[in-house]
């Protein structure tokens, strides 16, 4: 079952009959019928001179729903959807307008290729999340040309950084536009 089916399922699931904690049952009924109101607000066009007070009040509840879905369900229950959900809607709202074809297909693969390789992986202790990471992002960015990699830092440049006050370790290596050298004539380039 997918689609407006799917939908219309969960928006009427019988909860109250299905769980013997009636209390939580409402909970969490009031939790579906938030998401959908919020998605249901990202759908539609705003005028340009109401934007900013829109944003405010989507950015609100969405962390609102946020904090109540970690209540109900308790916060190491928040997976990579809820926390793109609550903590970051209202941005692609703000860059997109319109997010009627928004999807977190991304999102999906990207924690089912986390998961993978966790399980696969030896290293369970400290920084094992960052590393992974790190794999996946140099994975993507190995096939990217020079000018590629230029436009991508062009673009992400236009966009205030949410990580301005990290600090850089003596451990971590930065990778320098210098240390680019060709591989053949094309702009295929390769980190030595």
């Amino acid at each position: 079952m997918n689609g407006f089916l799917h939908d219309q399922f969960t928006k009427n699931m019988p909860l109250e009959i299905i769980m013997q904690d009636q209390e939580k049952a409402e909970k969490i009924k009031k939790l579906i019928q938030e998401f959908f109101e919020i998605i249901g607000n990202c759908k539609i066009h705003v005028p340009v001179d109401q934007k900013v007070e829109y944003l405010s009040k989507l950015k609100s509840k969405c962390e609102q729903w946020g904090l109540d879905y970690a209540n109900v369900f308790g916060i190491d229950q928040i997976t990579p959807y809820i926390h793109v959900f609550s903590a970051h809607l209202y941005e692609f709202f703000d860059c997109f307008d319109n997010l009627n074809t928004f999807s977190l297909q991304g999102v999906e693969r990207l924690n089912e290729l986390l998961t993978r390789d966790y399980f696969v992986g030896s290293n369970k202790k400290g920084d094992y999340f960052k590393d992974m990471l790190r794999k996946r992002i140099c994975q993507m960015l190995m096939p990217l040309t020079r000018t590629q990699i230029a436009h991508l830092r062009e673009a992400m440049s236009l966009y205030d950084r949410y990580d301005a006050d990290y600090e850089v370790s003596d451990e971590d290596e930065i990778l320098n536009i210098n240390d680019l050298e060709p591989l053949s004539d094309e702009e295929g380039y390769v980190v030595y």
